[in-house]
């Protein structure tokens, strides 16, 4: 077939006029681009900004150290044994010596304390002690140190660990049909009112327990809990 090539490109010509008129516009799509970051950000020189770092808080301070137990059961002085007046034929078995005994009678502990009574107990067991002197004109007699332990050991300060194992050790003793011959106050002032090893001992004969755990013949009791024995079964009572 013969085609005539003008009006064959008038015809194309045409065809792609009405295509364009009718193609439909493509949306403009916006994109927004954030801001650089500080930290990357540009500076003059071309680098990067520097940015200020500031450290965290420190963290809150540790509360203090709870203050120990009847701090005032370790204040106290045996000075009024220097003072104290013995006559020299009085000396046999040391008055003097027994006095500034108290706070270190030679023993130690598996904790390392000194055998004896707390610094307050014992000035007031030195203060009874040395309150008359001992001469020959009285017969050399001594102090009635039943009386003198007795009211030391009334001025302690109750430690409050002292107080829990008291309240064991009753509860136990009611448990094993030895009722104790003492209360829970009157056993935990003994044992504050010691230390070292003359504190074990206190706790384990008012346990009426022997440190390897068998029972003790005696029971819960006071006697023999410390020194400057016989006492009565209850020296409070004086029975």
């Amino acid at each position: 077939m013969k085609i005539d090539r003008s009006r064959f490109l008038a015809l194309t010509a045409g065809i792609a006029a009405v295509t364009a008129c009718a193609a439909p516009e493509h949306p403009v799509v916006r994109v927004e681009v954030p801001p650089p970051r500080p930290e990357s950000a540009p500076t003059d020189a071309g680098g990067l900004a520097e940015v200020e770092y500031r450290e965290p808080p420190p963290p809150p301070p540790a509360p203090p150290p709870a203050p120990a137990a009847c701090p005032e059961n370790a204040i106290g002085s045996l000075a009024a044994c220097t003072a104290w007046t013995v006559d020299p034929s009085c000396e046999s078995g040391g008055p003097r010596s027994e006095c500034t005994s108290l706070l270190d009678m030679g023993g130690k502990s598996s904790r390392g304390e000194p055998e004896g009574f707390q610094p307050r107990v014992a000035e007031k067991i030195a203060a009874c002690m040395t309150a008359k002197p001992v001469v020959r004109a009285t017969g050399c007699k001594r102090p009635d140190m039943h009386k003198c332990v007795r009211a030391g050991v009334d001025a302690v300060c109750i430690e409050p660990e002292m107080k829990e194992a008291c309240e064991k050790i009753v509860e136990s003793c009611k448990t094993r049909r030895a009722p104790p011959t003492f209360t829970v106050e009157q056993c935990a002032k003994i044992a504050s009112a010691t230390r070292g090893s003359l504190r074990d001992w206190a706790l384990e004969k008012m346990a009426g327990r022997h440190s390897d755990g068998t029972p003790m013949a005696e029971g819960c009791t006071l006697e023999y809990v410390t020194v400057y024995q016989p006492w009565p079964r209850n020296w409070w009572t004086g029975k």
